[in-house]
């Protein structure tokens, strides 16, 4: 086989493999904490909501730990999330509701924006936790 063909396969063959590892890394970028939780100066009430993604598989998929807070103590729960386009849908239930909740969502700048189907929207910054401090 002439050595212009040879590196032309190898080329060939080697792109999916460039182009696959890109993806993941963009992905996995994505990883991290979202939170806009926030204690009122006024009340001394926690308000807000907190995302942390995990990344699954390299590649699209997040376990997400979900906080919030509507003036008491945050409840905590766990939604699996697969990232098509930077957006997701993100559905888990909170305790005391007989309907999971069902929110849309997606990545603006280094934010996540969130809204469901009442209209409200919440838009989390990407860096610490809320209970690592300020």
């Amino acid at each position: 086989m002439p050595r212009r063909i040879q590196v032309s396969f190898i080329i060939i063959i080697s792109m999916p493999f460039f182009f696959g590892a890109a993806h993941a890394e963009d992905q996995s970028s994505l990883a991290g904490i979202y939170s806009n939780l926030n204690q009122s100066e006024e009340s001394g009430d926690l308000d807000g909501m907190e995302l942390l993604l995990i990344p699954e598989d390299g590649g699209s998929k997040y376990t997400v730990v979900v906080q919030i807070s509507e003036g008491e103590l945050p409840q905590v729960m766990l939604s699996h999330i697969e990232v098509k386009n930077k957006a997701f849908d993100l559905i888990f239930k909170m305790s005391g509701t007989t309907e999971p909740e069902k929110m849309k969502c997606k990545f603006d700048d280094k934010n996540i924006v969130c809204g469901n189907s009442d209209g409200q929207r919440a838009k989390m910054k990407h860096g610490k936790s809320y209970w690592q401090g300020a």
